[in-house]
């Protein structure tokens, strides 16, 4: 849609309709779900961008774990309400702690495995 001024100063509206496959569509319309997820999945601390790639596929491999870490943070807040408070930072402090005890350690109730030191 587009608006263009006549010669007297009116507007005049246009809109160009075409065609689209219905995955295009369903994108166009929730497009701002799929950039809130990809901010979670390349923001601040993007896996690619921290681990010191130097080859293609450990750049791929890197960007993979981050948008399967990013998946699974959702898909906990989304299926488990008792999450829904989770935040992504403690969500991938939690998970770091698993993977460092192998799921075998309970995880600190005051989430002191995370602070720095």
């Amino acid at each position: 849609r587009w608006s263009t001024p006549t010669t007297a100063g009116e507007l005049v509206h246009h809109e160009l309709r075409t065609v689209q496959p219905r995955m295009q569509q369903l994108h166009r319309e929730n497009m701002n779900f799929v950039d809130l997820h990809n901010k979670l999945q390349q923001g601040v601390c993007a896996m690619a961008d921290v681990w010191s790639t130097h080859s293609w596929p450990e750049r791929h491999f890197a960007e993979m774990q981050g948008f399967t870490e990013v998946d699974i943070f959702k898909a906990l807040k989304y299926f488990f309400p008792a999450y829904a408070d989770l935040t992504h930072g403690d969500f991938r402090c939690r998970l770091a702690y698993s993977f460092m005890t192998l799921g075998l350690g309970e995880y600190p109730a005051d989430g002191s495995s995370c602070e720095a030191g």
